[in-house]
């Protein structure tokens, strides 16, 4: 089976332009900085408090809307405050009607939630329904509440928010949610949410209608077994860790003249595997701040290099970022397992090349992307990227086409993707 590249025009990353903040009210939003991270020992002392109580009380539903979201679907969200008389977690239960006929039942589960703190469940992508009912199932939990130990900064661009969001609790925090609810006079319009945790701790909230008031919630999820010790701390010392080394920094105009592409060269000398998140800061010619960017990378593999880019649609001339190191947990590096074959040009002056693939004992690549960067005078001229999102044993990628510019003198070749290793 001959499977064919993918030809994408993307923007790798998260792009935020900068509108202007307008009179944005971001209630909540306060930039909360200077929290105390509590240590392991208060961790213990706040556990053994709380398993000696008797749960009291239960949840409230203090807030829940019904609405469409931009595509036209229904979706169901409820804002449910802790009122009990400990941190605990909570469950819902809902039935959904047409008139009187049951047509779906679904059920949410929270994280733990902070004595006094308030959490949201929704239910997204529903088909129409006219009415509902629900139950909630408040329990006691084998964990302690940190939402009054997660601080966050914040910048408001429009109706964006960018959040740098820090746990200062003593547990590690798994994947959790942040939810936006944006409010006009007063009034219900919108939500959305992201998800982050703690190695990928920056968020996006958006909305995409008009508000005056912005309100966060977290569903924040932690394990008793995984706390901050020791090996953790060391583990964290990743902020641009020495062995992520940077070999090369471009800014080079996109195909029309439109926009621009900051791209950096990553060269992974840690002596592991090693996944990576980086942050970039683009900058105009005056050193106005044009926008951020994320972008994650699953793993890359020990002396092995990739690309990380990201387009705007404005020429930036500057741009800074940070690099952090993630696990790479069970994500196995590709690097080695696709080389190039071969190489000719077209008729038309484009770059078809052939590759080999050895996959080993593995079944797949997932999300594989091959980036061709093209030079003159080692200057980067422009790139040319293909994708396939399932590279097997029996894909063939041959005379795999990438459009060139009239005049290089030299180009490099880069590949980015994972293979997943299955605990079993």
């Amino acid at each position: 089976m001959n499977k064919k590249f993918i030809a994408l025009i993307i923007i790798v990353g998260i792009i935020i332009g900068i509108m202007g903040c307008g009179n944005k009210s971001t209630d909540n939003i306060k930039n909360k900085g200077n929290i105390k991270e509590q240590s392991i020992s208060d961790l213990q002392k706040e556990l053994e408090k709380q398993q000696e109580l008797e749960l009291k009380g239960d949840m409230k539903v203090v807030e829940e809307y019904h609405n469409k979201d931009e595509h036209g679907k229904d979706y169901l969200l409820f804002v449910i405050e802790n009122t009990t008389n400990q941190d605990a977690r909570v469950d819902v239960d809902v039935q959904f009607y047409n008139g009187d006929e049951l047509i779906d039942e679904d059920y949410g589960v929270a994280g733990v939630v902070e004595k006094g703190h308030k959490t949201v469940i929704d239910f997204k992508d529903l088909d129409e329904f006219t009415k509902y009912t629900y139950t909630l199932e408040t329990s006691k939990a084998d964990v302690v509440g940190i939402d009054s130990l997660i601080s966050e900064s914040h910048t408001f661009i429009d109706n964006r928010a960018v959040l740098d969001i820090k746990n200062n609790s003593a547990y590690i925090l798994d994947s959790s949610g942040v939810y936006g609810l944006f409010y006009k006079d007063g009034k219900f319009v919108c939500y959305t949410s992201d998800r982050f945790n703690e190695y990928s701790h920056f968020s996006i909230i958006e909305s995409d209608v008009d508000f005056d008031e912005c309100k966060l919630y977290y569903d924040l999820n932690v394990d008793a077994d995984r706390i901050k010790d020791e090996a953790y701390k060391e583990e964290i010392k990743n902020k641009n860790p020495e062995g992520l080394d940077v070999i090369g920094e471009y800014i080079y105009p996109n195909y029309d003249g439109s926009a621009s592409t900051c791209m950096l060269i990553l060269e992974n000398n840690m002596g592991e595997d090693t996944g990576a998140e980086v942050y970039m800061q683009i900058y105009d010619k005056n050193g106005a701040l044009l926008g951020y960017s994320f972008n994650y990378i699953e793993v890359i593999g020990d002396g092995c290099k990739t690309t990380v880019k990201s387009s705007f649609d404005e020429n930036a001339a500057d741009f800074k970022y940070i690099i952090y190191k993630n696990p790479s947990g069970n994500f196995k590096p590709i690097e080695k397992m696709v080389t190039e074959k071969s190489s000719k040009i077209d008729e038309s002056g484009n770059l078809l090349l052939d590759f080999d693939v050895n996959l080993g004992d593995y079944d797949f690549i997932s999300r594989l992307e091959i980036n061709v960067l093209f030079f003159k005078n080692n200057k980067l001229l422009e790139s040319s990227m293909r994708y396939d999102d399932a590279v097997d044993k029996e894909t063939v990628l041959e005379s795999i086409y990438f459009s060139a510019p009239d005049d290089y003198d030299r180009y490099e070749v880069y590949y980015t993707g994972y293979c997943h290793v299955r605990d079993n």
